[in-house]
């Protein structure tokens, strides 16, 4: 009975131990498949992931893509900078430009009483009426002419700093009396432009609300307003 009894118990005992076996079995092949399937997922992810690098490190035809966004997002700054600016056109000249709207601009177009010729151009002045830019335009071999003065203040005049007027670029001209700058050019004189079709003549100067002998145009604000306008001017 008792040999009976041995065999039952060890009967029961590999019994569990099948039992317990086949369960741990169980439990290793349902993680083995958890695995696999969170790495398969991570994959996937990874893909997902990845794809976009691929289009920015991908053909030159695709940078170049990016390169013209680019650009366009630069013009779309230049076109915010000026949203607030007034557009001028001269349909009589052919030209047109922007300038602030608190700016004054005035259009001269007349028998000059010191030179005894047709001028034609314009002041653009500062709201406090201190500063102002004068700018004339002309095909070469025009019949009038793009200003009316006659002659410039004392001083040294120096070549200092790089401007673009109508797709022209060119050193500024700087009258400089007693170390401080008194007016600028852009340059001194007429200036043909690049193609050689047209000529100009540019400057930014104060007026007698101005102490002259105080004046010093060197960090003035209002100069580089002066400068972004010029900057604007496009043929029509």
């Amino acid at each position: 009975m008792e040999n009976g009894e041995k065999e039952k118990n060890n009967e029961e005992r590999i019994f569990k131990l099948q039992r317990i076996t086949i369960i741990l079995l169980f439990g290793v092949f349902a993680a083995i498949c958890v695995l696999i399937w969170q790495n398969s997922s991570r994959n996937e992810n990874l893909e997902v992931i990845e794809a976009p690098i691929a289009i920015q490190t991908g053909s030159s035809t695709t940078e170049q893509n990016f390169k013209v966004a680019d650009e366009d997002a630069t013009e779309v700054n230049k076109d915010d900078e000026f949203a607030s600016w007034k557009n001028y056109t001269n349909n009589d000249v052919g030209y047109k430009l922007k300038y602030p709207a608190d700016w004054v601009l005035k259009d001269v177009n007349e028998l000059s009483e010191i030179t005894d010729k047709d001028v034609k151009y314009i002041t653009v002045t500062t709201p406090d009426k201190k500063y102002f830019i004068h700018f004339g335009l002309a095909k070469k071999g025009a019949s009038y002419s793009t200003t009316d003065r006659s002659g410039i203040g004392a001083g040294d005049i120096v070549k200092n700093g790089e401007i673009t007027i109508l797709k022209t670029t060119f050193k500024s001209d700087e009258l400089v009396y007693k170390d401080k700058i008194k007016e600028l050019f852009y340059p001194q004189g007429v200036k043909i432009t690049a193609d050689d079709k047209w000529q100009f003549t540019a400057s930014f100067s104060a007026s007698d609300k101005v102490d002259y002998a105080t004046l010093d145009m060197t960090n003035l604000e209002e100069r580089l307003t002066a400068e972004k306008i010029l900057s604007t001017v496009e043929i029509l």
